[in-house]
């Protein structure tokens, strides 16, 4: 997998400059070599030549993968077979996962957090067209996520990750929601005294958590295999559901 690295530039260019004012020659020079950095002045031109240079590598090299996401921003990991996509910089906060493969096989990713310990599975996908968008780090969750382990029989697969607020909210009670498969739903209305009528028509699970990230609580609202007709009361405040299914789904406040 290519990798993104952050690699300083300094640019440097020999230069002698004689300015003559009033019959006074003042000379500037300039530190000499693609590698360094400009001297002050004259006065400094004795200046060792590793330390005119001592910025140049400031910057450092990244040998991991591209930044977790921040500010609004998403980032694209691609690759093949099992591999550890490793985040620079880590991230502590919920972040939403998107796992696309090439084919009918298997991808599982599990989060990875500062001392190397699996602390969650992401997302897992079985040749489902358009991928799986899962949410991690959240249930009040307080781990520093270094790194997705990706474990696959497909030849190639992609991930995306994208801060919680990228999602466009559920902003309409009074409009049922549908959708397929795993999701993550965002609510933009007042859960208060709403029971949530849940249909699935799938044959295998049919998992919903509803809860707030902010303060970690959450409730099952379902978790039954095959076909779903059920009700759940939502409790005050839930601004998120996630959904785990293998079928069509259809959520309607009640």
């Amino acid at each position: 997998m290519s990798k993104g690295a952050k690699i300083a530039l300094v640019g440097g260019a020999g230069v002698l400059v004689l300015v003559l004012v009033a019959g006074t020659v003042v000379a500037l020079s300039l530190g000499q070599g693609s590698d360094e950095t400009v001297a002050s002045a004259a006065d400094d031109e004795d200046r060792d030549e590793d330390d005119a240079q001592g910025d140049d590598d400031a910057g450092g090299e990244n040998d991991g993968a591209p930044s977790a996401p921040s500010d609004g921003e998403s980032e694209v990991f691609e690759g093949s077979g099992d591999e550890l996509v490793e985040l620079d910089p880590p991230h502590a906060d919920p972040q939403i996962l998107t796992v696309e493969g090439n084919g009918d096989g298997m991808v599982s990713v599990t989060v990875v957090s500062e001392d190397g310990d699996e602390v969650g599975h992401a997302s897992s996908l079985r040749g489902e067209e358009g991928g799986t968008r899962t949410i991690y780090n959240h249930r009040g969750y307080d781990h520093e996520i270094t790194g997705l382990d990706v474990r696959t029989s497909n030849d190639s697969w992609t991930l995306t990750i994208e801060p919680l607020d990228s999602l466009d909210p559920w902003t309409d009670p009074d409009e049922p929601l549908e959708g397929s498969g795993r999701d993550v739903v965002l609510i933009d209305w007042d859960t208060s005294g709403v029971e949530l009528e849940m249909e699935h028509d799938g044959t295998s699970n049919f998992i919903v958590w509803g809860g707030n990230p902010d303060d970690g609580v959450t409730d099952l609202l379902a978790n039954e295999i095959g076909e779903v007709d059920m009700g759940e009361q939502l409790s005050d405040g839930t601004t998120l559901l996630e959904i785990d299914a293998d079928g069509d789904w259809t959520l309607t406040p009640a």
